[in-house]
């Protein structure tokens, strides 16, 4: 283990170059450098004295499943990934400042193949420069169409401006941890906007903040992600949106200034444990072919209307169970809980909850058929 600004890296095999770490563990395979002082035109693979000058150069060189070791220092342009490999960044910022919005800082470009990528150590990738805030297809990390990528990220920021944060087609598997993201202007944090069966996606200890899109944006085909200890912010969006995904939260913050903490949509499923929702509207809503949620220890704070809505469609069997949670309605509420019932057969169970004030459980019914309130919020511990 190494410390770089309080963070520990694993580094495997820890040798010093000009008071340097470097890790050279043999499990990273070949290794590559890279220097703001290097050569393209002389470097060599695995010559630390003779470092590469630019990140795409090094990574063309470097074997599949090789290990590239960045420097401090910003390095402009998009790097194009056709390998599984490591990135590791020593204090280094990748930055793309086109206004291209067709660009990004790092992508694949490779074979329709499943492909290894890891972006670890301390350092910052960015994306600005695109000017045209009514589009946003600009990516920090971008993996598209038709490519199976499981990336791993770990201890790196990411800052961009009307650019996405980090997107994917058909991702497979996605861990971020220990980092920032920073959005202003259009773009969401992390999205995935094809369904695709198959894909996961675990998130701890990350910071969202959005400006005009969401902290994150899932699209799947019976999809997990999972949250640990994350903050998610966005100023002018859900901060959280599913469609057809199972969330787990464990020690989350979830807020949302403008609409919705947390949406889901379309055979949703969420668990949440410990957790907190914050809505200008609602702060958690379910709506469509929802199935299953359960929250425990949560509190959902709504700040101009009530906190919890759900609206089920059509003959699917629907479970929500809240525990120990707090529900806290906006002054002007008429209501703390709201359910939509159009064909669905629903159970609801509120079990040691409690209200900042004695407001019933509305619902309002369209065609109700086995419709079972268990436990309404009357019996909530004003």
């Amino acid at each position: 283990m190494h410390k770089i600004n309080d963070r520990l890296i694993d580094t495997g095999q820890v040798i010093s170059y000009k008071g340097i770490p470097l890790a050279l563990s043999s499990k990273f395979g070949a290794i590559s450098y890279v220097s703001l002082e290097g050569d393209n035109a002389i470097a060599q693979v695995g010559q630390i004295d003779k470092p590469f000058r630019t990140i795409q150069a090094a990574v063309d060189a470097t074997p599949d499943f090789g290990f590239v070791y960045i420097f401090t220092g910003t390095y402009d342009g998009q790097i194009n990934l056709t390998k599984s490999v490591t990135l590791f960044l020593y204090g280094a910022t990748l930055r793309n400042t086109s206004a291209d919005a067709t660009q990004h800082t790092i992508t694949y470009t490779g074979l329709n193949v499943e492909r290894k990528i890891n972006i670890l150590g301390v350092g910052t990738i960015q994306r600005t420069g695109v000017t045209n805030a009514d589009t946003a297809t600009a990516r920090a990390v971008w993996m598209p169409f038709l490519h199976y990528i499981d990336l791993f990220v770990g201890g790196i920021d990411v800052t961009c401006t009307n650019a996405a944060a980090f997107e994917f087609a058909k991702g497979r598997h996605f861990t971020y941890r220990d980092g920032k993201i920073s959005i202003t202007g259009r773009g969401h944090g992390i999205a995935c906007n094809e369904a695709h069966n198959g894909n996961s996606y675990l998130f701890e200890r990350v910071t969202v903040r959005t400006d005009l899109g969401r902290c994150l944006n899932l699209y799947g085909g019976s999809n997990r992600a999972i949250l640990r200890d994350c903050d998610m912010l966005s100023n002018s969006n859900q901060a959280i949106v599913g469609v057809d995904m199972t969330f787990i939260l464990e020690g989350c913050t979830t807020e949302s200034k403008l609409y919705e903490a947390l949406r889901d949509y379309q055979f949703g499923r969420i668990r949440a444990i410990n957790s907190k929702f914050i809505g200008q509207t609602y702060a958690w809503s379910g709506q469509d072919y929802i199935q299953r949620f359960g929250f425990q220890n949560c509190d959902f704070v709504s700040k101009t209307t009530f906190p919890v809505y759900f609206k089920p469609l059509l003959d699917f069997p629907n479970q929500q169970e809240f525990l120990n949670c707090r529900l806290i309605a906006h002054s002007s509420a008429t209501q703390i809980f709201a359910y939509v019932d159009q064909y669905g057969a629903t159970s609801v169970k509120f079990i040691n909850c409690t209200g900042n004030k004695d407001l019933p459980a509305v619902r309002y019914q369209s065609v109700i058929r086995n419709y079972i309130f268990e436990e309404t919020l009357s019996d909530i511990t004003i």
